[in-house]
């Protein structure tokens, strides 16, 4: 089992190298629990943590929120990826609503740069959002 769970993981290395997607993460729960636990991942003030976004970075970014928002999940999938994010499809429990999201990939429970998760419902009639600065 040892020996599948390593292979899996060097072919899920290399396909991210290509430029490939990770699979999308569905998950499920109270969404705004959810969110909360997002929140205590946020870098301490006065941390030194953040690292800035280069200005390819931000680019790249900007077209992962947009294919985001357009719906078009296999294109957010493998550019999510390419900026070590993961793809989230939670079903959130409480309401029924489905949401999309990206979710700066944890190494050792932490977050590495800090950029923050980003969710979207594709099936709501009017574009609101909900922002969690840092301290």
């Amino acid at each position: 089992m040892k020996r599948l769970w390593v292979g899996t993981f060097a072919l899920a290395i290399q396909l991210a190298a290509a430029g490939q997607a990770f699979p999308l993460v569905i998950e499920s729960g109270d969404f705004v629990s959810h969110v909360k636990a997002l929140e205590q991942l946020t870098f301490p003030a006065n941390s030194n943590l953040y690292v800035a976004p280069s200005a390819a970075e931000r680019s790249a970014f900007y077209v992962l929120a947009c294919a985001l928002r357009e719906g078009d999940i296999p294109s957010a999938d493998v550019q999510a990826g390419a900026l070590d994010y993961d793809l989230v499809q939670f079903a959130d429990t409480a309401t029924g609503q489905t949401y999309h999201g990206l979710r700066e990939r944890l190494v050792g429970g932490s977050p590495t740069r800090g950029w923050g998760s980003y969710f979207v419902n594709l099936s709501f009639g009017a574009d609101a959002i909900v922002q969690v600065p840092h301290p």
